[in-house]
């Protein structure tokens, strides 16, 4: 038992001691990891169902005999906090094979450490049964109390709730029990405080972070761990070489040799040439690709977990990889290769980023609208699932937008024709470029935009507003793919009848491209156009740039993630495996 009143303290016996020290020991390959939690959790579901009460139940042996035993009294359910919490799932199935499961989506702000409700999907009669409620850390008792509120709206009473932990935190606790003094708590420890980041101090660190999450666009390239809220490396996917010859005499920290990537590569970007490893989604240089991929998991991800910048071991991780829609078998097999080859990794997993954009809203159905720097994917899902012949794939997004503001600028008089100077042009596109609210729009007024020399870029709005129009009237600049309204429209109609209502419904806008000013409301007036009789609704979160990533790091959280990932082996028997393990 604990000091605390409803605190319930698994014993501390030699077994639990010994099983906690190795979850904590950060040296712990993550198969053990995984395997000794799930023996944690074990005992926190027992200690859970011992609490429940019971009720007298007559049954006859094999013998022919009456055996006066006993039944749990009324229905059993657990529901986790995604997304660490479904890592508990699994105990509770070992202890109740047949238990209704239910899932609540909270993900914590890490600037304010308050939690965000995302998702919810709990079954119907939730409110006639006991309810296990399932978080492996117990640290502000923010997530924890946000996902009460819930049950208790669903009509669950709080002495029908028991919150099962693997540590807590004394302050959690206290916040808990202040708002919720009838919920009893499970826990396996109570740790001694909270850091300033607010984690469970010693701890087990961020009880997700087993899996590797590499975002590989176009234009921005993000990596970080499972479970993580934003990317740990995040920078533009470019890397650059030397353009001047050196004057050997002169001193100088750049050598003609010296490759610069990411960052590094903007910050000197004057003095380099810029190379882009992948154009419209397609890896076109391998050489760079791989260069930077070392740069970001040997160097940078190593950085942020290990302050004494020791090696990570690859061969104990799985990672998962994006990759857009109809890219050729040639590349997904050489991209799997070098992982498994170059890094040494567990495991792959390839999935689209629309379906991770979409899941990162909390929504497993609905139409993903993903514009990157490079390609734009549209896609129709249903329950997690790709729905077939809805996939679209736009060539063009938002590097061909900043061609094309490249050449308003030459018709204003200025030359920025340098690879450095085309990243300059990114920015300004960003910063004040925008998508006109029909095409007929008269924009007379005038923009500027500091150049680094100091110096002020002046344009009309026109001019800003006009390369917008590619992705909605590509026509007008001699493209012949087909335009952002009509694809997504055609997408819709490619599904059955039934779902197209609640896929007009649930458009989810994701990628840096559709950060332009305005785009959601004129993509939703050319939808209008098209069917005036449809009812539309988009969804558009402020920070949608990082939507893969955060739909990558909820993917990879899951209990059930295992399933989908392939191994060395696997590949290395037949290549055909990285299609059957595909999101």
């Amino acid at each position: 038992m604990s000091q605390y009143d409803n605190v319930i303290l698994l014993r501390q016996t030699n077994q639990l001691k010994c099983l906690y020290t190795i979850v904590r020991d950060k040296n712990t390959a993550r198969g053990d990891f995984v395997f000794y939690s799930d023996r944690i959790i074990r005992l926190l579901v027992e200690e859970g169902l011992n609490q429940l009460p019971i009720e007298p139940k007559k049954v006859e042996t094999p013998l022919g005999v009456t055996y006066d035993g006993y039944s749990f009294k009324g229905k059993i359910c657990g529901v986790s906090i995604i997304r660490a919490g479904e890592s508990m799932e699994q105990g509770l199935r070992d202890c109740c094979r047949s238990v209704r499961l239910g899932k609540i989506l909270i993900q914590r702000d890490e600037e304010t450490a308050t939690p965000k409700l995302f998702y919810v999907k709990l079954p119907e009669d939730i409110s006639e049964r006991y309810v296990l409620l399932l978080d492996p850390l117990l640290a502000t008792g923010g997530s924890a109390a946000m996902a009460v509120e819930v049950l208790l709206e669903k009509g669950v009473p709080q002495d029908k709730i028991i919150f099962l932990n693997v540590l807590a935190s004394p302050e959690g606790i206290e916040v808990f029990k202040k708002k919720y003094p009838q919920i009893k708590i499970i826990t396996g420890m109570i740790d001694e405080c909270l850091d300033e980041k607010k984690y469970v101090v010693p701890g087990v660190g961020d009880f997700g972070d087993r899996y590797y999450f590499l975002d590989n666009g176009s234009g921005t390239i993000r990596c970080g761990f499972s479970a993580d809220e934003i990317p740990r490396v995040c920078y533009s996917n470019i890397l650059g070489k030397p353009k001047y010859q050196k004057i050997e005499y002169l001193p100088s920290d750049i050598s003609m040799n010296d490759t610069f990537i990411g960052n590094q590569a903007q910050i000197k970007r004057g003095l380099l040439k810029l190379k882009y490893p992948i154009e419209h989604g397609i890896i076109e240089d391998w050489n760079s690709m791989e260069q930077i991929w070392e740069q970001v998991l040997r160097y940078d991800l190593v950085k942020q977990v290990n302050d004494d910048k020791s090696d990570i071991s690859f061969n104990e991780h799985a990672i998962l990889l994006t990759e857009h829609p109809f890219t050729t078998r040639k590349q997904r097999e050489k991209m799997c290769e070098i992982m498994f080859e170059t890094f040494g990794v567990a495991g792959i997993n390839v999935s689209m980023p629309a379906v991770l954009s979409l899941y990162s809203t909390g929504r497993t159905t609905g139409v993903s609208v993903d514009v990157g720097d490079g390609v734009s994917d549209i896609a129709a899902i249903w329950d997690g699932f790709v729905l077939p012949g809805s996939m679209k794939r736009i060539n063009l997004a938002g590097r061909d937008i900043s061609r094309q503001l490249q050449v308003e600028i030459m018709k204003c008089g200025y030359s920025m024709n340098s690879s450095s100077e085309f990243e300059i042009i990114r920015s300004m596109k960003e910063r004040i470029g925008f998508v006109a609210l029909n095409k007929q729009s008269k924009y007379e007024s005038t923009e500027k935009f500091q150049l680094p020399d100091g110096k002020f870029l002046k344009m009309t709005k026109a001019s800003l507003s006009k390369p917008s129009e590619l992705l909605f009237k590509p026509e007008l600049f001699g493209f012949e793919d087909s335009n952002i309204q009509e694809s997504l429209y055609d997408c819709i109609m490619k599904t059955d009848m039934d779902l197209r209502k609640i896929m007009f419904e649930t458009i989810v806008l994701s990628g840096g491209g559709t950060l332009m000013k305005n785009f959601g409301a004129r993509l939703i007036s050319e939808l209008a156009k098209i069917d005036d009789e449809v009812k539309l609704k988009m969804f558009a979160s402020p920070e949608r740039r990082n939507n893969c990533f955060v739909g990558g790091s909820i993917l990879s959280s899951l209990s059930t993630f295992s399933n989908v990932v392939f191994s060395r082996k696997q590949f290395m028997e037949d290549h055909s495996c990285i299609y059957d393990k595909l999101f």
